[in-house]
């Protein structure tokens, strides 16, 4: 053997014992698949001894959840996939240590050995998880806080008891229907769910006057949208709320209010809010009118097409009522 060749094969003798005996870092070396040798750090993060991991396929110390996402070949001689996979290790008792792997080709006679190294990274995924469950908690909380505020305005404006929630519901599933992501489509329900707020500075005599306002009265009505984002605005988690709360009048002609603005300058989750809020609008009975039909209703977001309401907004929501079979029962979804 040339000295070249005497030297490299002492440098990866001297490289795998430094691997071998890494406090850091799991270690196997495999064969098609099965584990020839792994160091002490694998029994730990195994909870199984190095002599019962020793002969074993690899997979087999995988949880079951996350076997079919490994892929297929990948540990087994025939991958050579070495990008990192994120993936939960199971042990005897049940429990489970979420490791990143990755897997090199080794030379070799065979042609099927590949050393696996796993780092544990379980405390990280418990900080995320920690994170988790705090952010839901406090969005918990800030939903009972909605909750309640729609109580208080339905007790200003008995005529809309159940508006908001219905509102709220139609908004999300017109969301989700249009591809926004589930983050975005619980802001917009938040939004929604209490998105006349501001009507607790209209005096009641206007809500609940059995005739149509005065021009003087309605511009005093006009104003709830920009009371509503005051009374949200300054609350961190419902800051962007309050945004679409202050949009939900504005109409895609620039007709609406209190602010004019076109289309192009609404928020996506106003645009979605002023649909659906029209919609439940016209199928419940007001002080100044009886309930329209559920098609009369469609028929007239139709005629807003492209005028004052957004065009796949509306299509979309045509095609809940029409083709989903969606309905504005008062039901709770999604914790409303």
């Amino acid at each position: 053997m040339s000295q070249e060749m005497e030297d490299f094969s002492r440098l990866a003798g001297d490289l795998a014992k430094v691997l071998f005996e890494s406090r850091t870092t799991g270690v196997c070396t495999l064969r098609d698949g099965t584990i020839l040798a792994a160091n002490p750090l694998v029994a730990e993060l195994t909870g199984r001894p190095n002599d019962e991991v020793q002969g074993k396929p690899w997979l087999e110390l995988v949880s079951r959840e996350d076997q079919p996402f490994l892929g297929s070949g990948r540990g087994e001689g025939t991958s050579r996939e070495t990008s990192p996979f994120h993936f939960r290790l199971s042990n005897p008792g049940g429990e489970t240590r979420w490791v990143v792997g990755t897997l090199t080709p080794l030379p070799s006679p065979a042609g099927s050995d590949e050393l696996l190294l796993l780092s544990d990274v379980s405390r990280y995924e418990k900080i995320h998880d920690d994170a988790r469950v705090r952010e839901q908690d406090a969005l918990a909380m800030i939903e009972g806080i909605l909750r309640a505020v729609e109580k208080i305005v339905e007790m200003k404006d008995p005529f809309i008891a159940g508006h908001q929630r219905r509102v709220a519901r139609l908004s999300y599933a017109i969301s989700r229907r249009l591809g926004l992501s589930e983050s975005s489509s619980r802001i917009l329900r938040m939004a929604a769910l209490v998105h006349d707020v501001g009507k607790v500075s209209v005096p009641v005599q206007f809500l609940a006057k059995p005739m149509h306002l005065s021009e003087d009265e309605y511009s005093i009505v006009r104003m709830h949208p920009l009371v509503g984002y005051e009374i949200l605005k300054d609350i961190d988690q419902l800051a962007f709320a309050a945004e679409i709360i202050l949009q939900h009048h504005e109409r895609v002609d620039g007709s609406g209010y209190p602010a004019g603005l076109p289309g192009e300058r609404m928020l996506p989750e106003a645009r979605i809010i002023s649909v659906a809020d029209a919609m439940e609008a016209m199928i419940s009975q007001r002080p100044h009118r009886p309930a329209l039909g559920l098609e009369e209703a469609l028929r007239e977001i139709e005629r807003g097409r492209g005028l004052v309401y957004d065009p796949d907004v509306v299509d979309t929501c045509q095609d809940l009522f029409r083709e989903q079979g969606f309905t504005l029962e008062a039901r709770s979804v999604g914790g409303f």
